[in-house]
């Protein structure tokens, strides 16, 4: 279930990245899309977390790309975000909801702060905040004592100066 429901996510985001004019970063991350997907066979929580890890790495748009280009890098890096939570999210799914899970164990994860319905959320919050939804897979897999995957994109910071028209320059945290 979670494999096809994988191909059918990554199979969105490379219609997505087709209508984005910037080539040839477009076609290399449908390339690599392809290749991390094809990959996961047979699709396991260990090879998601690398899967997940691969297609965060260098997610930020470098502070060197033109303005008439940024939004294309933007959209790249967008996807690569939220395919990335997407692949932290499933291996969550895998490691928690196994042949090994009880009834009671549903129970408390349903009784717990809403623990399960925060989880729930995460699959709505992955189109609108998809950083939002790393770090609330992150504090489920937490309080579940799952090993955590670390978001490895650069972190997007507002620098004080304004660009044309008074919006803020956003800027790759480099701390």
């Amino acid at each position: 279930m979670v494999a096809e429901d994988l191909r059918r996510k990554a199979r969105a985001s490379e219609i997505i990245a087709q209508q984005v004019d910037l080539d040839p970063d477009a076609g290399d991350f449908v390339c690599t899309l392809r290749a991390i997907v094809a990959g996961l066979q047979p699709v396991s929580a260990e090879s998601l977390l690398a899967a997940a890890k691969q297609m965060t790495t260098g997610t930020a748009t470098p502070a060197s790309v033109p303005d008439p280009m940024r939004s294309a890098h933007d959209t790249l890096s967008r996807l690569r975000l939220e395919m990335g939570a997407y692949m932290y999210f499933c291996a969550t799914l895998i490691e928690t909801f196994d042949d090994s899970l009880v009834r009671a164990a549903v129970e408390r994860l349903s009784s717990e702060a809403g623990c399960l319905a925060r989880l729930a959320q995460v699959r709505s919050d992955l189109a609108v905040n998809p950083r939002l939804a790393w770090s609330t897979i992150s504090a489920f897999r937490e309080a579940r004592g799952l090993a955590l995957t670390p978001y490895s994109g650069r972190r997007a910071t507002l620098r004080s100066r304004r660009a044309a028209g008074g919006h803020p320059v956003v800027r790759p945290h480099t701390g």
